[in-house]
């Protein structure tokens, strides 16, 4: 098929549905397979080919497929990618036996959406995940229609297509960080009466991707942790030495004591960038002093207030605000010696709160 004529391939097509052959049906419509490196194939205009053999809705379905042929052949991915979601909904799947279709244009989709999107942020004219946000949702229309299949028995259930889909909204939602959708996509399959009699390579893929979405959890627990271990860090330090002129080796001293042995001035410096950036902490770096000046007014946000001496001194409720009683557990011996070595500007308030 990769020296065919553009009528042998346009008759093969035609004649695909009588043979009832999925996975025959399926490499007419892969654009894997070799037949799309065919120059004769590659066509900009190929609407009277296809009017000439194909009936409605097929004959447009296929002069998108062929122009999205020839943006392949010229590495236009955007161009393939728009030629691909023109097609119109005759690859959805109204029997089983249509479902290897369904599987590579759905493959297919999701990889041309990839494509496109890394060609469009080389030149800068793409919203983060936005074709691939697309695709998902063209995507899910073909899901849609394989969980409602309640109706027919389960050998020729479409419910068998619902794993493989599943499997390509975890590749997407993974590169847009929505993984959140993604475990709503596993209910469905857990509920299913399928869920253990899956094809092995769905099966295995699908678990691949409950690993990772285990790992990435955990990641991000972690790193959500690191961050708030870090905040509270710099309010230890800030507690102790009571100045809104923090010197970086004071933080470094601390870091060390909490047995970071693996960190340097620039890593302690680079800790209370992003703290700065992402908005914990008000203030901004000194390069010059290798001092961390803070804002005099809403320095951090404020968790609550551990200490009873707040209440009874009527100036808060537990809870209400943050405080400034030094706890053991904030200072560090190392920590006495910095303190006195920087200077020292207006104190904090008298009441002792931020």
């Amino acid at each position: 098929m990769v020296h065919i004529m553009i009528n042998q391939y346009l008759q093969q097509v035609y004649k695909a549905p009588d043979t009832r052959d999925g996975a025959s049906c399926a490499e007419l419509v892969s654009f894997r397979h070799l037949h799309v490196t065919n120059p004769r194939l590659q066509m900009t205009s190929p609407e009277e080919q296809c009017q000439q053999v194909l009936e409605p809705p097929h004959d447009e379905m296929f002069v998108a497929r062929l122009r999205c042929t020839y943006a392949i052949g010229s590495h236009d991915f955007v161009e393939a990618y728009d030629c691909h979601t023109d097609q119109d909904q005759s690859h959805l799947p109204k029997k089983k036996t249509r479902l290897p279709v369904m599987y590579a244009v759905a493959l297919d989709l999701r990889m041309f959406a990839n494509n496109a999107y890394q060609q469009l942020v080389k030149k800068g004219k793409s919203k983060v995940g936005h074709m691939l946000e697309k695709a998902a949702e063209l995507l899910m229309s073909c899901f849609h229609i394989c969980a409602s299949n309640t109706r027919t028995g389960i050998e020729d259930s479409k419910k068998w297509g619902m794993l493989f889909l599943v499997n390509q909204f975890l590749k997407i939602y993974f590169k847009v960080n929505k993984l959140r959708l993604y475990k709503l996509l596993i209910r469905a399959i857990h509920s299913s009466n399928l869920r253990d009699d899956y094809s092995p390579a769905q099966r295995v893929r699908h678990w691949q991707g409950r690993d990772l979405l285990h790992r990435c959890g955990i990641f991000l627990i972690l790193e959500k942790l690191k961050s708030i271990t870090y905040q509270n860090l710099f309010k230890k330090v800030y507690l102790w030495l009571r100045t809104y002129q923090l010197s970086l080796e004071a933080f470094l001293v601390d870091l060390k004591f909490m047995h970071v042995e693996d960190v340097d001035i620039d890593e302690a410096q680079c800790i209370l960038a992003n703290l700065t950036y992402t908005g914990p902490v008000k203030g901004y770096i000194s390069h010059q002093h290798q001092k961390l000046v803070v804002s005099k007014q809403n320095l951090a946000p404020r968790p609550t207030c551990p200490h009873p001496q707040c209440a009874e001194q009527g100036a808060l409720r537990p809870g209400e605000r943050d405080c400034l009683h030094p706890t053991p557990c904030c200072a560090s011996p190392q920590l006495e010696s910095a303190k006195t070595s920087l200077p020292t500007l207006q104190p904090p308030n008298p009441c002792g709160h931020l």
